[in-house]
């Protein structure tokens, strides 16, 4: 048989090498090679390495370890951070241990310093 048209066919089992289905729906598919689509919608995924070369969009997500080269972020809470250069226009700070500090103005309510020698006071 070269082409067989038919409104409908009942089987057991179909082998075929090559199929085109307007519209499948099935319980259980399996795919040993490779899956192309252009569009799909899977509620649950499932995977153990996933690349994609465009973008993410996600509601939420629980990563365990993230590597990335830039992030943008609006709000971030975190317990511990290490940075290297950092830039802030506001601070609230409540304990600081610093080496060394330049400040063009500083207003304290109670000042403790180690003796500052020679003092040399100027009149104004």
């Amino acid at each position: 048989f070269e082409n067989i048209v038919s409104q409908k066919v009942d089987t057991k089992d179909l082998e075929a090498q090559t199929g085109r289905i307007d519209v499948l729906e099935a319980d259980k598919v399996t795919i040993y090679d490779r899956l192309d689509a252009a569009d799909g919608k899977i509620n649950n995924l499932e995977s153990e390495n996933v690349k994609i070369t465009g973008e993410l969009t996600a509601q939420s997500a629980n990563i365990t370890d993230l590597q990335a080269t830039k992030l943008n972020v609006g709000t971030a809470a975190a317990t511990y951070a290490t940075i290297v250069n950092l830039k802030a226009t506001d601070a609230h700070i409540n304990t600081l241990d610093a080496n060394f500090g330049e400040f063009k103005v500083l207003n304290a309510e109670n000042l403790k310093a180690m003796p500052i020698s020679p003092l040399r006071l100027y009149p104004a």
